[in-house]
C-alpha cells in the first residue's frame, strides 16, 4: 500500500514538472504555421505563395549554456543568438531578444525571397513570446492589454 501511494505521488509530481515546463518554455523545435498581422491570420508566405518548404525554428542551449536559434526558411538556413529570454508568470508572456541573425546566401524566386525577408524581419523585431492554450509558440509583438480591439499584435505562430 505504501509503495503504491509513493509511486502515485512520484508520478504526479513528475507530470506536474513536465506540464509546467512545457507551457512556458520555448526551447525546442517548431514549424511556422502562420503569421498574425494585427487583426487577421496569414499563411507563412502570404496567400499568393502556396508551394514552399516548411519554415522551421529550433531554440536550444549550446555547450556553454547560451541560448541560440537555428532553422530553415523557404530557401536559406539561418541562425542567431537569443540575448534575453525571461518569462513572467503574472502576464503569461516572456521577453525575448534575437540578435546576430545570419543566413546562407542562396537566391530564389522573388516571391520566396520576399517571404523569407518578412520572416527574418519579424524574428529580429520580436520582443515577446507566449505558449498559447493549444501549445503554439507565439513570437513577435503580442497584443497589449489596453490596445485597440483591431490591434492584436504582429507575431509568428509556430507548432511543435
Amino acid at each position: 500500500m505504501f509503495l503504491s501511494a509513493f509511486w502515485l505521488g512520484f508520478t504526479m509530481s513528475t507530470c506536474e514538472k513536465e506540464s509546467t515546463n512545457s507551457t512556458t518554455d520555448p526551447i525546442g523545435e517548431w514549424i511556422l504555421t502562420g503569421i498574425f498581422l494585427s487583426d487577421a491570420k496569414d499563411t507563412p508566405c502570404g496567400w499568393q505563395v502556396n508551394d514552399h518548404r516548411e519554415i522551421t525554428l529550433k531554440i536550444k542551449k549550446d555547450a556553454k549554456g547560451a541560448i541560440i536559434i537555428s532553422g530553415q526558411s523557404v530557401i536559406n538556413s539561418y541562425g542567431g543568438k537569443v540575448e534575453s529570454l525571461v518569462y513572467n508568470d503574472t502576464d503569461k508572456k516572456g521577453k525575448i531578444k534575437i540578435t546576430n541573425l545570419y543566413t546562407t546566401e542562396i537566391a530564389g524566386p522573388k516571391e520566396l525571397m520576399q517571404c523569407e525577408e518578412r520572416y527574418y524581419q519579424m524574428l529580429q523585431t520580436a520582443e515577446e513570446y507566449t505558449i498559447d492554450e493549444n501549445g503554439n509558440l507565439l513570437l513577435g509583438l503580442l497584443k497589449k492589454p489596453n490596445s485597440n480591439p483591431r490591434d492584436g499584435g504582429t507575431y509568428l505562430i509556430f507548432k511543435k
